[in-house]
């Protein structure tokens, strides 16, 4: 086999153009939100169509190149083991979709396959001769990428027409987006907003109308939270941009009203005007092609190795971002937040102050108290493999434990929104509106976010709470009521006139009582009763057992063997060392704290090698001779002789400098008594 430099290079191009570019290019059609969150334009489609097509190519051609000119006879056989790569690479996403392919298997069989490709292509001069027609067709990817209808209407939105009310308005309108929020977190045992737990979000219900019965219309936050804002089913051929939602909150109020407006993820308010405020995240386009470049990653690698990527099931953007590992990301949403409470003044006009907190959605990092604990190591939300909670529930539990945690916190940033609003002298005149975009589940087998059929509850039920102007006495509506009932809502009691037809209804009188159906959609449409919501009670019973609520507060305290946070190692007496074989990652965080920096070494994360298998094995965990937290391992999705384990300390537990960590393995001696055995 002797070919050109050039015919090699178009080799590589057209198996290249197959590896990397048409995965990633399907993967930004079934996902357009993408582009849509990082504002990509015609130019930076072009700078994605780049990087997939140009770079790998040219890297294995100067390297086969290389090897050629140190010793001709190499040319020839790197040329076709860097063919044979390129096939392996092509086809390990396929095998790596098959779920019950053990550990390495998708790797195993992909190179098989490589090498079948390399030894086919040295053989049949024919497949070569196609491989140069493949390279000529290769930009065709590209092309076809840029023309489908969706991304051509993000890349390349047009002007669109402020559809803005008729009607004059002077009602100052705050409307607060939370994301990933379900109702039942909120609840106590008496399915009453938990006072104790949450008192800002209790207060402000005491003087507003708590829909109990609300659900969210989308899956996602790009399409629920769209769906808030212009108060429309979501529907597949419509995205987060101004140009597919043409009237929605910030166009409505457009002329009537000075706009302050915290949204980090959609793009649905129209021009900068003087005197308005966005507090948008930018994004550039060296963000946007590291963001493509762990998308490729993830599509490329192993399914058993990437759990050390970047996820991708945590933000839409900033996913190589090296300071979420330092929880940076976390502190942003927190700092935009205080940004803009900063910034409220009262205008000479009314004004809408939209907030989408993004929070309590995590990454979790927040105790109660504001202050942040680190994740050294792999988040132990990886226990939810690309959505799917596959993990035991142990690691659901200390999920919704942090969820749980987070919330706490995120109810004292609504007590500073509110007093602030008090501040400004316009909390009694104003329309004040909370909600959030979706929930979040916590069962084994179901997603966090898509429906199943044991998490529709926490996934649909949202929270929806309205004070009017002037409103001081609270109460509560079972109506059957839709996040896309809250623009038209907003309009009525404002004063403000609707452009053009709405899906929702105006919760001002009883139109959503006629409501037959509730409805979310996601690539199509799934119809509920209206009732879809009435296990309430099941369900905040099983978090009570779970957790407790304010008033009997277990969230350090649950699990098997909990009952031995508190005790003293001294109490117990010490069985001999176990072989089992316990990884704490970044155990010396330990050896010199400072309680006054963060984050704060409180999150433990790392692996267990067990006697027996994947048998699950209770673990104790003492801080300076004190048992403060209790936990076991789990096993996720990939098929591994270790098992993993977590725990979260609570930041009282830790003093300055020297803290003496230990781990204990719980177990029972001869009379049945349990037993701490060191591991």
């Amino acid at each position: 086999m002797s070919d050109s430099a050039l015919t090699r290079l178009a080799h590589l191009f057209a198996l290249s153009a197959f590896a990397v570019a048409a995965p990633l290019f399907e993967m930004l059609r079934r996902y357009p939100e993408f582009l849509a969150v990082h504002g990509a334009g015609g130019a930076d489609l072009l700078a994605i169509a780049m990087l997939s097509l140009l770079p790998l190519p040219f890297v294995l051609w100067t390297m086969e190149s290389v090897a050629g000119r140190l010793r001709p006879s190499l040319l020839g056989p790197v040329h076709a083991g860097l063919v044979g790569f390129l096939t392996a690479l092509i086809t390990l996403p396929p095998f790596g979709r098959i779920d019950w392919l053990p550990g390495p298997l998708p790797v195993a069989l992909a190179i098989g396959v490589g090498v079948a490709g390399a030894i086919v292509f040295v053989r049949f001069r024919v497949l070569r001769e196609l491989l140069l027609w493949g390279a000529a067709a290769a930009p065709a990817f590209a092309l076809i990428f840029a023309l489908d209808p969706s991304i051509r209407r993000i890349a390349f939105a047009e002007a669109v027409a402020v559809e803005s009310s008729a009607w004059p308005s002077d009602t100052p309108i705050v409307l607060v987006v939370f994301d990933a929020l379900p109702t039942v977190s909120l609840l106590d045992r008496n399915l009453q907003i938990d006072a104790l737990r949450y008192p800002n979000f209790a207060e402000f219900a005491s003087h507003s109308t708590w829909y109990r019965q609300n659900t969210t219309v989308g899956y996602g936050t790009l399409a629920c939270v769209s769906a808030i804002f212009d108060g429309r089913y979501p529907a597949n051929d419509r995205h987060a941009i101004l140009a597919d939602h043409p009237q929605n909150i910030f166009t409505l109020t457009f002329d009537s009203h000075r706009q302050h407006v915290l949204e980090p993820l959609t793009r649905l308010s129209p021009e900068r005007r003087e005197g308005d405020r966005y507090f948008l995240a930018k994004v550039s386009r060296a963000e946007l092609l590291r963001d493509t470049g762990v998308i490729l990653a993830q599509l490329l690698t192993p399914p058993a190795s990437r759990d050390r990527l970047p996820a991708l099931d945590q933000t839409w953007k900033h996913f190589a971002d090296p300071s979420r590992k330092h929880d940076i990301e976390a502190r942003r949403k927190v700092e935009a937040f205080h940004a803009y409470l900063d910034e409220m003044r009262v205008a000479e006009k009314a004004t809408l102050y939209a907030i989408h907190t993004v929070l309590p959605h995590g990454p979790f990092r927040y105790f109660p108290s504001g202050r942040t604990y680190s994740i050294e190591g792999d988040d132990p939300s990886g226990a939810a493999n690309w959505g799917y909670w596959k993990g035991m529930e142990w690691a659901i539990l200390h999920n919704q434990q942090r969820h749980l945690l987070q919330l706490a916190y995120v109810d004292s940033l609504l007590g500073e929104l509110l007093n602030r609003l008090k501040q400004l002298g316009i909390y009694d005149e104003a329309l004040v509106v909370l909600t959030a975009d979706h929930g979040v589940g916590f069962v084994v087998g179901e997603q966090r976010r898509g429906l199943g059929d044991n998490n529709r509850l926490e996934v649909l039920g949202v929270p929806l709470l309205i004070k009017r102007p002037g409103q001081v006495v609270g109460n509560q509506s079972d109506l059957p009521t839709e996040s896309i009932d809250i623009l038209p809502t907003i309009a009525e009691i404002a004063g403000l006139s609707l452009q053009a037809p709405v899906d929702g209804v105006s919760l001002v009188g009883n139109a959503a009582a006629s409501r037959t159906i509730k409805r979310q959609t996601y690539r199509s449409p799934t119809e509920f009763s209206i009732d879809v919501l009435s296990p309430f009670k099941e369900i905040v019973a099983r978090n009570f057992e779970r957790f407790g609520d304010g008033a009997d507060d277990r969230l350090w305290v649950f699990g098997p063997n909990s009952d031995l946070v508190g005790r003293r190692i001294e109490e117990f007496e010490l069985g001999s060392a176990t072989d089992c074989r316990v990884v704490l990652r970044d155990a010396d965080r330990f050896d010199a704290v400072d309680l006054l920096s963060e984050p704060l070494p409180c999150e433990l994360y790392g692996e267990l090698y067990p006697e027996g298998g994947s048998q699950v094995r209770a673990l104790a965990i003492a801080l300076n001779g004190e048992i403060v937290a209790t936990t076991q391992n789990y096993r996720t999705k990939e098929n591994k002789p270790r098992t993993l384990w977590s725990a979260l300390l609570p930041e009282s537990a830790l003093r300055a400098g020297k803290n003496d960590l230990k781990i204990y393995l719980i177990g029972a001696d001869a009379r049945g008594e349990r037993m701490l055995s060191p591991v």
